[in-house]
């Protein structure tokens, strides 16, 4: 069982009202300009990371926070998206 609060201090999930809403969150989060959306990807990514890898998590963690925290994540998004949907 993964514990949030090992990682992070836990929080409620944001709540959105729109479309446009979720899409700017969502892009905040790929960023890495969201603290808590920040988290919630990357403890997300630690367990794929993790069973994939068999990295600890805490490493995948930290790994997956620190990509984007860099902005590797958003720029990686940039060099595969598609303009018509951004």
């Amino acid at each position: 069982i993964i514990n949030p609060s090992d990682f992070f201090k836990p929080f409620p999930i944001p709540v959105v009202n729109s479309k446009k809403e979720s899409i700017s969150l969502f892009l905040e989060a790929l960023k890495g300009e969201n603290e808590k959306l920040t988290n919630l990807i990357s403890i997300n990514s630690a367990l794929a990371i993790h069973l994939v890898s068999g990295a600890s998590l805490e490493y995948a963690f930290y790994y997956a926070k620190r990509a984007l925290q860099r902005k590797k994540v958003w720029r990686k998004f940039l060099s595969l998206r598609d303009d018509s949907y951004i």
